[in-house]
């Protein structure tokens, strides 16, 4: 299979892990070392929220279940990162992903894409915090849809459908593992990710 991708980065971590963050720091650090590859950003909340605004009958459905602290079903995961990656991967690529995969199923469908564009050994960077730390820093932020009860289907939602998925990365020597402490400050967390994915035995 040729190489397409020259790597891929994916995020995932609770809501309130400071992902987003860590995603900016990492593009940052990517854009200085590989200035000569393209990068491409794949944020799933992004797409989610346009399709949201579109004002289908689809999409009327999809909001219900954000209000309400669900989580989407895959299908809708896997169909606007696939339009995605047709519409942007043009070769030789550095591709950082937020917010997928969220299940198993979406997790398989992403090896599955990654295997199609050649990338060797995809990098899966877990931001650990607990399922209290995650509750403290979404309640502290007070965002519109961070009400109780939606917070805790967050939590609940993360440990019953995004862990398998985890452990599925986890199982897979395919992918290579960076598991970070995420309970640190955010320089630290972003430290220990930059030294973890070009620093380790993985990308000597």
């Amino acid at each position: 299979m040729q190489k397409t991708l020259e790597r891929a980065f994916v995020f995932i971590g609770r809501s309130g892990s400071g992902k987003g963050t860590q995603v900016s720091l990492l593009e940052k650090e990517i854009m200085n070392r590989f200035p000569e590859h393209p990068l491409r950003i794949y944020t799933s909340g992004d797409h989610f929220r346009s399709f949201v605004k579109s004002g289908v009958y689809s999409a009327d459905l999809a909001k219900k279940i954000n209000d309400t602290g669900g989580l989407q079903p895959s299908f809708l995961a896997v169909l606007f990162w696939s339009e995605e990656f047709s519409r942007m991967i043009t070769g030789g690529d550095m591709l950082v992903i937020d917010g997928a995969p969220r299940t198993l199923h979406e997790a398989e469908s992403l090896g599955s894409a990654f295997k199609f564009y050649g990338v060797e050994s995809p990098d899966i960077i877990v931001i650990n915090v607990s399922s209290e730390e995650s509750t403290k820093r979404l309640m502290l932020r007070k965002r519109a849809d961070d009400t109780e009860e939606a917070i805790k289907k967050r939590v609940e939602w993360y440990d019953r459908d995004v862990m398998p998925a985890v452990e599925f990365f986890r199982k897979n020597s395919y992918y290579n593992m960076h598991e970070i402490n995420g309970e640190q400050l955010i320089e630290n967390v972003s430290a220990d990710i930059i030294e973890s994915v070009f620093n380790s035995k993985n990308h000597a």
